[in-house]
Formats: C-alpha cells, structure tokens, sequence
C-alpha cells in the first residue's frame, strides 16, 4: 500500500513538472516572437544573409566566429528570401536548438538520477532569468551549448569518437565551449592514471 502511495506519488510531481516545464517553454516560444533584436543579432543575420547570397566570410565581409553557424543562417534566408519571415524563422530555429538542448540536459540528469531529477533541471535551466534572453536571441552559443552537452551524453555513454565529433562540431560554432572539456579531461586523466596504478600493481604481484 506504502509502495502504490510511493508511485502515484511520483507520478503527480511528474506531471505537475510536465507542466511547469510546458509553461516555460510557451513562455520562450512567445518570447521568441514578439522580443526586439538587438544589434548582435541583426550582425548575425547580416552575415548569414550575406553567405547565402555567396559571400565568403573573412574575405568578403567581416566575421568574427568559426563559420558553421552561417549555415543554418544562410538556409532560412534561401527558403524564406530576404523577408521578415526569415527573421522570425531564424528565431524559430534557436527556439528549436534550445529545446534540443533541454531534451539532453534531461538525459544527462536523468542518468545520474532519475525522471524527476531530470526534469527539475530542465526547469531550472529554463527558468533562470540571465540567461533567458540569451536562449532565445539568434546567434550561436546554444547550438554550440546543445553540440557540447550531446558531446557530454555520448562520452559517459561510451561512445568516445560521436563525442568527439560532436565537440568539435560544437566548437566549429563557438570556441569557448572548450570549457566543457574540462570534465571530460579530468575523467580522462583519472582513467590513465587508475589504468597506469593497476598495471604497476600487476608488475608487482609478478
């Protein structure tokens, strides 16, 4: 009885989480829309517009990023043209990569803990008010962020060369995001460390 109590317990904080998490998320969609640009995100435009129209960045115009950003940029405007549309599809696409980078920071939650835990930091991460804007503007650090956390979840999950890939990807968006490396190196380092340890105390034990 104890154990059913327990469950639907559970269950509740689940879907009022589901919830919270379905306001915030309206909360960004709409925020998405009717928020001003402000001058880094017109540069952003400008020079995506100015790749899909075969410009070349550095050369043609200034750019002070890595070049992977351009592309997606560049895509928008090459289906919706030179139009307002592009402008509101090109918030669309951030909004889109800021869900992504929810459903992974979930996963990577979820896998020290459990569904609850997930989901709560997912909320938080939604929530925080600095960074809210920054989540919804166009420009390229939560792609870089969504590339580097993927990179996080495919490395703890074992599979070292799709993380690599995916941190370099990230990287290709935004350089900073080496940072998020640093964990990694630090495993890393204590895996050939603990490795080197054994193999001394097997030289030993010989």
């Amino acid at each position: 009885m104890q154990t059913k109590s327990h469950n639907i317990l559970n269950i509740l904080i689940v879907i009022l989480e589901l919830l919270v998490l379905l306001l915030l998320f309206y909360w960004h969609w709409k925020l998405g829309i009717v928020r001003y640009f402000d001058a880094d995100e017109f540069a952003h435009l400008h020079w995506g517009y100015s790749f899909s129209i075969g410009e070349h960045p550095y050369t043609d115009f200034f750019y002070l990023f890595p070049p992977f950003f351009l592309y997606p940029i560049a895509l928008v405007f090459n289906i919706f043209g030179r139009t307002l549309a592009a402008v509101i599809a090109a918030r669309m696409f951030i909004f889109m990569a800021f869900l992504a980078t929810t459903g992974v920071l979930f996963l990577l939650a979820k896998k020290i803990r459990n569904i609850q835990f997930g989901l709560l930091t997912v909320i938080i991460f939604a929530f925080l008010p600095l960074p809210f804007d920054k989540l919804i503007e166009v420009r390229p650090d939560i792609v870089a962020t969504l590339l580097a956390l993927f990179g996080m979840y495919l490395f703890l999950n074992k599979k070292y060369f799709l993380s690599g890939l995916s941190y370099g990807a990230s990287l290709a968006f935004v350089p900073k995001t080496i940072f998020f490396l640093v964990p990694i190196i630090f495993v890393l380092s204590y895996k050939v460390y603990k490795n080197y340890k054994d193999r001394t105390k097997h030289k030993d034990a010989l």
